[in-house]
């Protein structure tokens, strides 16, 4: 059972992409000349450049966190399972015990049973 990412974890995840993308750097260095050649204002550069990387920042972390979240869940899951197949053999050992008992009480009746019949001859 996969649960659905929530919208913000895709967002997250489609913000993350994109900046890791090749796309991302084609664009950024388009943007960068562009705003060098036509000599633009250098400390609104500076700004605009210092905000991105602060929400990148944020977005690389809520990322992070998101995959430890997904990490955990899928960690969980496989320790239930793993849980109910060792409850499962604990339980067909339990039967495989009984069995061997009953087994065992039964030859031990038969050892009696052939110890009498040998006695009578």
């Amino acid at each position: 059972m996969s649960e659905q990412p929530s919208f913000t974890d895709a967002i997250t995840r489609g913000v993350y992409a994109f900046f890791g993308s090749w796309m991302a750097i084609g664009l950024h260095t388009i943007f960068f000349v562009v705003w060098l050649v036509g000599k633009f204002d250098i400390n609104t550069l500076t700004m605009w450049v210092s905000l991105e990387a602060i929400y990148l920042g944020i977005f690389i972390l809520m990322a992070e966190n998101s995959e430890q979240r997904a990490r955990e869940a899928r960690e969980h899951r496989e320790k239930q399972h793993e849980l109910q197949l060792v409850n499962h053999d604990v339980r067909t050992n339990d039967k495989a015990l009984v069995q061997i008992m009953t087994l065992r009480d039964e030859v031990q009746e038969l050892k009696k049973i052939i110890n009498i019949l040998l006695e009578k001859k």
